[in-house]
């Protein structure tokens, strides 16, 4: 280290010695004896090296969690291109990138995983390994579960009545609904709530069995008949029996006292319920 520095020492009879980026008197300016003077070399220059191992040690942290955002970012994609917008088909890449035809579109991709390839901007080595994440099987499958809840209520609706443009639109929907909570949009009840009624006796004589223990879509305004459709606008989610009581000619507004009515049923069942009394449908009147 005394060598090092001693390289960068232009002249010990100048008025000062370069040290790296660093500038020191020479010793007989500061009136020190050469062993003090490199000793001061020695420690300014374990600064230099100790400040430069940790810059690299921040560079290697920074760069993993760069690579670790990267991921999170190919990984929403794939979930966004395959799981929400569900492309599978060069039809529907055709329309997504406005090719004329199934031909223009392969003459730029080869197959499917190429165009999500290109979408993600990743290899299909690294589609591939974001394919079989246990997480993104996980999340997919949750997705998957919606999109079955979406084809239902859209095969079941009459004509006209079902107006969500597609799956993604329902899907950003269902998003919105839920970021604080999937709750009965009038008498407040959870879903985790409704969740410990699975077992409950009562439960087994409903109609349909899967009635009851998770949350249903309803329409808001129900009448007139024009108005009764579903949307984004116009839809939220009920606990079925919520959904059940209102049916389609009674107005938010005056549903208000039945739904607390029903919040107070829950609560007497141990169910946690949270009324709103400040809910704006309340003030939806026909």
């Amino acid at each position: 280290m005394k060598d090092k520095a001693n390289s960068f020492m232009k002249d010990f009879n100048s008025p000062s010695c370069m040290v790296g980026d660093w500038n020191f008197k020479a010793p007989h300016i500061e009136k020190i004896t050469g062993e003090e003077y490199f000793k001061r070399v020695d420690e300014k220059t374990k600064e230099i090296i100790n400040g430069l191992e940790k810059a690299q040690k921040n560079q290697v942290s920074t760069a993993e969690e760069a690579l670790i955002r990267i991921k999170k970012r190919n990984i929403e994609r794939y979930i966004k291109i395959v799981a929400i917008e569900r492309i599978n088909t060069f039809n529907q890449i055709v329309i997504k990138k406005k090719f004329k035809n199934d031909d223009e579109a392969k003459e730029v991709y080869k197959n499917i995983d190429d165009y999500i390839c290109s979408e993600i901007g990743c290899s299909i080595d690294e589609l591939m390994d974001i394919r079989n994440d246990d997480m993104v099987k996980k999340e997919k499958n949750k997705i998957d579960e919606l999109h079955k809840k979406y084809s239902t209520k859209k095969s079941s609706s009459k004509k006209g009545e079902f107006q969500f443009i597609d799956f993604s639109e329902f899907y950003y929907w269902h998003f919105d609904k839920t970021k604080n909570g999937n709750i009965c949009c009038y008498c407040g009840v959870n879903q985790d709530e409704l969740n410990k009624l699975e077992n409950n006796n009562p439960m087994n004589k409903l109609k349909r069995i899967t009635r009851g223990k998770t949350l249903e879509i309803e329409r808001i305004i129900s009448f007139p008949e024009d108005k009764n459709i579903y949307s984004k606008e116009n839809c939220d989610y009920a606990c079925h029996v919520c959904n059940n009581a209102k049916s389609d000619f009674i107005s938010p507004n005056e549903f208000y006292l039945i739904a607390k009515g029903i919040s107070e049923m829950w609560k007497s069942k141990n169910i946690k319920c949270d009324f709103n009394e400040d809910n704006l449908y309340w003030k939806i009147e026909y």
